[in-house]
C-alpha cells in the first residue's frame, strides 16, 4: 500500500525560507508508530487527527492550560463532519486519565473562552461549538502573521 505524502499548502502572507518536501506522518512520528496507527485506521479504530498548527501554537494565548488544550484535541477527535462534536464528561475523563470533576473544570475553562458547551441531560453528553473560540485563535494567528511579515520586511530593508 502506497502511503500518501502530506505536503502543506503554501502559507499565504508568509515568505517561505525553504521548501520542505518530506512532510509525511511517518517522517514526523517514526516508522513503528505510523504502522500501528495505520493498522488501527484500517481496522476502523481511527489512526490520525489533524491539528491546526495555529491552535497548537496559540492556545496558551487564549488562556488555556495544556490539559484544557488536550481536552479540545480529544473533543475534536470525535468530530467527523461539520456538525458539533459531542462527548460525555465520563468518556473524556477516561480518555484523558482524569477525574470527571477535573474534566468538568476543563469544560468550564472552555466555556469562559467562548466555547459553547451545551449539556444534554438525557444523553449525559456535552455538545461543543468552537466557532467563536476558533475565530479568536484565527485573529491571533493573523496578528502573528502580520508581525512576522513586518519583521521580514524590516530585515529585507537592511
Amino acid at each position: 500500500m502506497e502511503i500518501p505524502t502530506i505536503t502543506p499548502p503554501p502559507k499565504p502572507g508568509l515568505k517561505q525560507k525553504k521548501d520542505n518536501a518530506n512532510h509525511t506522518i511517518k517522517a514526523k512520528w517514526g516508522e513503528r508508530l505510523f504502522k500501528v496507527s495505520e493498522t488501527r485506521r484500517q481496522a476502523g479504530m481511527g489512526g490520525y487527527i489533524p491539528i491546526v498548527r495555529s491552535f497548537l501554537r496559540l492556545y496558551h494565548k487564549m488562556g488555556l492550560s495544556p490539559q484544557a488544550a488536550m481536552a479540545v484535541v480529544h473533543i475534536i477527535d470525535g468530530k467527523w463532519d461539520n456538525r458539533e462534536p459531542w462527548i460525555s464528561a465520563a468518556l473524556l475523563a477516561t480518555r484523558m486519565n482524569k477525574s470527571d470533576s477535573q474534566v468538568k473544570k476543563y469544560i468550564k475553562d472552555l466555556r469562559e473562552r467562548k466555547v459553547v458547551a451545551t449539556y444534554d441531560p438525557k444523553k449525559r453528553t456535552y455538545n461543543f461549538n468552537f466557532d467563536q473560540f476558533f475565530e479568536e485563535v484565527a485573529k491571533l494567528a493573523e496578528a502573528e502573521i502580520a508581525d512576522f511579515n513586518a519583521k521580514q520586511e524590516a530585515e529585507d530593508a537592511y
